[in-house]
């Protein structure tokens, strides 16, 4: 999260981000009426005329993807249904709630069909 917020207000010139503390303290927080107090300790807002603007970015760190072709599961006595073959690898996958059991996921070894077991 980026913030740019003007720095031509005296309170501003020691601060990368804005008037931080309150006379109390506190941090300070952009509002309607300028800079306010974060526990309303009753200090006047300061500087009314102010930017703000906030921008959000997320970069994905792709080494900590592993391909699936090249992960080294166990394997388990399970019929494929589509080639009826009885090895498959498996892993076990959290996609729903952390209070729902684990997907069991499947992958034939002879023909790669991929199936699911819900828990």
């Amino acid at each position: 999260m980026t913030r740019n917020i003007r720095r031509d207000h005296p309170e501003n010139a020691s601060s990368d981000t804005g008037p931080v503390f309150c006379t109390c303290g506190s941090y300070r927080l952009p509002g309607h009426d300028g800079w306010q107090c974060r526990q309303g300790c009753g200090q006047p807002a300061t500087d009314t005329n102010f930017e703000f603007t906030t921008t959000t970015s997320q970069q994905q760190d792709s080494s900590r993807f592993v391909p699936e072709d090249a992960l080294y599961l166990p394997t388990i006595n399970e019929i494929c249904p589509r080639c009826g073959y009885n090895e498959a690898e498996w892993r076990l996958h959290q996609t729903r709630s952390a209070d729902e059991p684990e997907t069991r996921l499947f992958r034939c070894t002879r023909c790669g069909h991929k199936w699911r077991s819900d828990g």
